[in-house]
């Protein structure tokens, strides 16, 4: 992960978090979109939230995405991809 080593960035993370959901490492790409998505506090990204739920579903971990779109809708009420995404589960 040398990108990571050069500049530590939200964009950054999330290309490596982005990476390593094209070759099926679901558990790992989530630790790199959610340390992306503390370092966003004031700017929550709506697709961020999304590859994080997406990273989870992909992880088998239903419950928690479901839990995790639930708290994301209750931000973002009117976007109605998080909620197609939670009426997928």
């Amino acid at each position: 992960m040398n990108i990571l080593e050069e500049d530590r960035s939200i964009n950054n993370l999330i290309l490596v978090g982005d990476s390593l959901m094209e070759i099926c490492e679901p558990d790992e790409a989530y630790e790199y979109y959610q340390e992306a998505y503390e370092m966003s506090e004031f700017n929550k990204d709506r697709q961020l939230i999304r590859k994080i739920g997406n990273s989870l579903i992909y992880n088998h971990d239903y419950n928690k995405a479901v839990e995790y779109y639930e708290d994301a809708i209750k931000s973002y009420p009117d976007d109605a991809e998080l909620r197609s995404d939670l009426a997928k589960l």
